[in-house]
């Protein structure tokens, strides 16, 4: 029984979802079966296929820039007081800027292109990996850079056998939290200047055609749950040694 739960509130949610359009009346709110009908005719026509590939795709150039950026700095800044006490003003300085709002700089500065979805996907991705990275690395008892420089491992060595390893839960977590930003910002960055499932949104809703635009709403929902799973699967594979309360979440 408790396996059927979720499917359970799925089903009460499809429910509430038909009994609202029904009641409502209005073509802004198709039925779930006219939604269902109209994503299978995106997915025949490649329509939306093509557009979350390419969301995908300017999703992974800025997650790239974020796990490249964030992750050694946080761990910079983690293992070293002065380089933490130097940039964490600039940090929080920056932390609480809307990733949306560095689309305009950056198409000026960028252009249309890859450098716009790696700037601005990336910048709203990183921080959540880098405040991991920098809880993860402060956390590492310093017993064990101890011992592995007891035995005449060099600093980098140990950052890369001993810090590293031991913070991957924590790096897990935050890769956890940074992908949905990810997929976000690309997508709103998609609707400014781009083509993908952002444009493709615009565009549907713009010629009023409302069940594909709910339908297109729809596969970017599944595309990111399927992303999550897979972490998840992943993170289970390959992190198994590593219990669920060591993996650290990262600040708020």
């Amino acid at each position: 029984m408790k396996r059927l739960r979720p499917f359970l509130g799925l089903l009460a949610a499809l429910l509430l979802w038909e009994v609202a359009a029904l009641t409502a009346g209005t073509r802004a709110l198709p039925t779930p079966a006219a939604v269902a009908q109209a994503l299978v005719g995106l997915i025949q026509s490649a329509t939306l296929p093509r557009a979350l590939g390419l969301t995908l795709g300017h999703t992974a150039l800025g997650l790239g820039a974020a796990l490249g950026c964030g992750i050694p700095l946080g761990l910079w800044m983690g293992r070293s007081q002065g380089v933490r006490t130097l940039l964490t003003p600039i940090m929080e300085l920056l932390r609480p800027l809307p990733p949306p709002a560095l689309i305009p700089p950056a198409m000026l500065l960028l252009g249309f292109g890859p450098g716009l979805y790696t700037a601005v996907v990336g910048f709203g991705a990183g921080f959540p990996l880098l405040l991991a990275a920098m809880d993860a690395s402060r956390a590492v008892p310093e017993i064990l850079c101890d011992t592995a420089r007891s035995l005449g491992a060099g600093r980098l060595r140990i950052v890369t056998r001993v810090v590293f390893p031991a913070c991957l839960p924590g790096l897990a977590t935050g890769l956890r939290t940074s992908l949905p930003i990810a997929l976000i910002v690309a997508v709103l960055a998609e609707m400014v200047g781009g083509d993908g499932t952002g444009k493709l949104l615009l565009r549907l809703q713009r010629t009023w055609r409302i069940p594909e635009m709910y339908a297109c709403v729809v596969g970017l929902g599944l595309t990111g749950w399927g992303l999550s799973a897979g972490l998840s699967f992943l993170e289970r594979r390959f992190l198994f040694w590593a219990p669920p309360h060591q993996h650290p979440a990262p600040r708020p």
